[in-house]
């Protein structure tokens, strides 16, 4: 079946730094969007889960056959609290200032009320599920990694708009802590969580929800990235208490076998730096699990996902990750046996 990547960032194919966003504008940001959709499509990624900056303007015209690109599910602007991992502003900024902010690719959303707000506005604005921020986060600077963001009624609150609409909540998290509360307040896919406990990966199995752990985080070549050679460099240092409080996560994969799909996660990467990222990222998952099990993760498993959308689902009319009557015909043509090579 086609591939899906359950974790991408459309709107964010630039290089540099989120502070060279700050400047883009949104005819800029369209372009490049719609070279990453392709991107994706021919690296036969059928269908990505845009994991937060996007709205249904490029899906739009996707669908409609006027560009090559893959399907699209939308969580529409990220929603943060104040100096979490979607505030991307300066010191001097305050709410609503940035450029993110302004075109709706990050939304602050502070007390339960502006967290109804935030996630009406994204389903108005075609998202197909909530994405929220529950805990700091690497490339983002006014956060320390280890912090706990929003309160569980802060949670609740994206939880229960999500069900208004059908639908999901997934979670941006780090923090062990933060992912077993997370999952007791209803959310129904970690992505991250690269921290968890042999308990709360029970508790994730228990629960039936989905795990979308960026996994390249953990593989060793990624300490050979010119990025981490500064050992002062803010985001280096918390990707190093990341990188140094994960050793047990993909054993707990192993032995507890959640529901776990393919997270890229590239972001201000851009032409064959990125498709070779990509293609590591592929590799590695096959080199920890094995190709079936990479496999199901980037068709079945994320197909499955997609369905968690319920009514707000916008491809409902057939299944996406398998090949069987009725589903949608995205396939591959491969030359060799992939559970091989």
């Amino acid at each position: 079946p086609g591939l899906i990547d359950s974790h991408v960032h459309l709107n964010m194919y630039k290089d540099g730094t989120i502070a060279t966003l700050e400047g883009t504008t949104w005819e800029e940001i369209g372009a490049r969007a719609t070279v990453m959709a392709n991107e994706m499509l021919q690296m036969g990624f059928t269908t990505v889960r845009d994991m937060g900056g996007t709205h249904e303007g490029l899906k739009k015209v996707v669908d409609e056959g006027l560009l090559p690109g893959p399907r699209i599910y939308l969580a529409g602007g990220f929603i943060s609290q104040t100096a979490g991992h979607g505030d991307f502003g300066s010191a001097t900024q305050k709410k609503g200032e940035t450029n993110m902010e302004r075109l709706g690719l990050a939304r602050l959303a502070d007390g339960r009320d502006e967290i109804l707000e935030a996630g009406r506005l994204n389903f108005a604005q075609g998202a197909h599920y909530l994405k929220i921020m529950v805990s700091g986060g690497v490339t983002s600077i006014k956060d320390p990694i280890y912090a706990s963001q929003y309160t569980d009624d802060e949670v609740l609150a994206a939880v229960e708009t999500a069900a208004d609409w059908d639908s999901y909540v997934a979670v941006h998290v780090h923090q062990d802590a933060d992912v077993g509360r997370a999952l007791d307040l209803g959310v129904k896919c970690i992505d991250h969580g690269l921290t968890i406990s042999e308990k709360n990966m029970q508790k994730l199995v228990e629960k039936g929800a989905f795990y979308s752990p960026n996994l390249t985080a953990l593989a060793k070549e990624a300490l050979e990235h010119p990025m981490h050679q500064d050992p002062e460099f803010p985001p280096t240092k918390k990707y190093m208490w990341l990188f140094n409080n994960c050793a047990e996560c993909t054993n707990l994969i192993r032995k507890y076998k959640p529901k776990t799909v393919f997270n890229s996660d590239y972001v201000l990467l851009t032409g064959a730096p990125y498709r070779a990222s990509l293609d590591f990222t592929k590799f590695n998952i096959a080199r920890e699990f094995g190709n079936f099990w990479a496999l199901q993760m980037m068709t079945k498993n994320g197909g499955e996902l997609c369905q968690l959308t319920g009514q707000e689902n916008p491809y409902a009319d057939g299944k996406l990750g398998v090949i069987e009557e009725g589903a949608y015909a995205d396939l591959l043509i491969v030359d060799g046996n992939p559970l091989e090579d």
